[in-house]
């Protein structure tokens, strides 16, 4: 676990990626008009993460189906929240790679990103690490 935790820190603070990740969210914020949010996360740091797991023998990333808030129950006993439409397999309203990112954006937001109040995913909860959830369905 401290090996995943020092390669994260890595992606967030240091020099894997250029510029590192607290940076480049310093520098774009939450880009609205452009794919900048989904080339970052996808292009740069996803392809990262996927040659770290397999150079220690690690199983590959799992796919997210994104309504899990939560690998247990809550207060509620809410453990997933519907997609929206734009994201549900339709991509109602979704025609071009700028709106996906922000659907998949907005879909961070909606579960919590950021907010240090609230927020469905409490490790959404820091814009910087919210992409690296600790979490295992495994």
């Amino acid at each position: 676990m401290s090996q995943l935790i020092d390669f994260i820190s890595d992606l967030v603070y240091g020099s894997v990626i250029s510029p590192n990740h607290r940076n480049w969210v310093a520098s774009h914020g939450s880009p609205a008009t452009n794919t900048a949010w989904s080339d970052q996360h996808i292009t740069t740091l996803l392809p990262q993460m996927e040659s770290w797991l397999s150079s220690g023998n690690q199983p590959p990333l799992l796919v997210w189906d994104g309504t899990v808030i939560s690998p247990w129950p809550g207060a509620s006993g809410v453990t997933t929240l519907a997609l929206p439409t734009s994201l549900d397999g339709s991509f109602t309203g979704i025609t071009t790679d700028a709106q996906l990112s922000r659907a998949f954006h907005q879909r961070l937001v909606d579960l919590g990103l950021g907010n240090a109040v609230s927020g469905a995913c409490t490790e959404f909860r820091s814009a910087e690490k919210a992409i690296f959830s600790y979490r295992s369905d495994i």
